[in-house]
């Protein structure tokens, strides 16, 4: 038992080796960063072209007239990953290269993660949990090895340019939102350790996620400048 259900059509077959390699290495990263298994099994399913994949997406979502912007190749919930087929990329997506395997790779692990975080969440679908997407796409991209050197770096001098966020709403938003949020999952990690970020996924408000980390917004928020901009939690 892989953990999953793979669905596809004939006409991606092709990329199918390469995609449960990618659903392998990502489903035990998760497993691994959370020392816990999946709660259950999921589905995964490929979409040989974007039209197929955006209506899946409108009748799953209940968004007749959704229009996908052209990154958008995959997403998750507690129980399904929906993936544009990587063959698909080079024409109908834009910001991929599906020559790229380590990025492939990490996508994947983040969609799975979220699949993770659904599955322990009371709130399986992150429905109104905007003002939180901070913690859901920081815990995702931390998880699945996104916050690369590169995003750091940008994130550092998104700071120093006095860029930094003054409200945690803030920090998944913006041309760097992947490093923000993910240097704040990771700066959480350094200081309370990945047993409390788990507790975390059960909590669906701000306020919960603070009150787990016995901390104020604002005290938060310096603690993780600091770690941006020293790599340590305490000056």
């Amino acid at each position: 038992m892989n953990g999953w259900l793979l669905e596809y059509t004939v006409s991606s077959r092709p990329g199918i080796p390469l995609m449960i390699e990618a659903l392998q290495e990502g489903h035990a990263r998760v497993e691994s960063f959370f020392g816990r298994s999946f709660p259950r099994v999921y589905t995964v399913r490929i979409f040989p072209d974007r039209n197929s994949l955006t209506n899946f997406w409108r009748k799953s979502w209940n968004l007749p007239d959704f229009d996908p912007e052209c990154w958008m190749v995959g997403s998750a919930g507690s129980d399904t990953l929906s993936l544009l087929d990587i063959q698909a990329w080079e024409v109908e997506a834009c910001e991929h290269n599906a020559k790229d395997t380590t990025r492939i790779f990490s996508l994947v692990a983040h969609e799975q993660a979220h699949i993770f975080h659904g599955q322990v969440s009371p709130n399986p679908s992150f429905d109104h949990m905007e003002d939180v997407g901070w913690f859901v796409e920081g815990i995702a991209t931390l998880v699945s090895g996104q916050l690369t050197g590169e995003r750091k770096k940008g994130v550092r001098e998104w700071f120093l340019q006095g860029n930094a966020p003054e409200r945690l709403e803030e920090v998944w938003s913006g041309p760097h939102r992947y490093g923000l949020a993910g240097s704040l999952a990771a700066c959480l990690e350094q200081e309370y350790g990945r047993e409390m970020l788990y507790r975390m996924l059960s909590e669906t408000t701000e306020s919960g996620l603070l009150a787990c980390l016995g901390l104020e917004e604002r005290e938060l928020l310096v603690r993780w400048r600091r770690y941006v901009l020293t790599g340590k939690i305490e000056l």
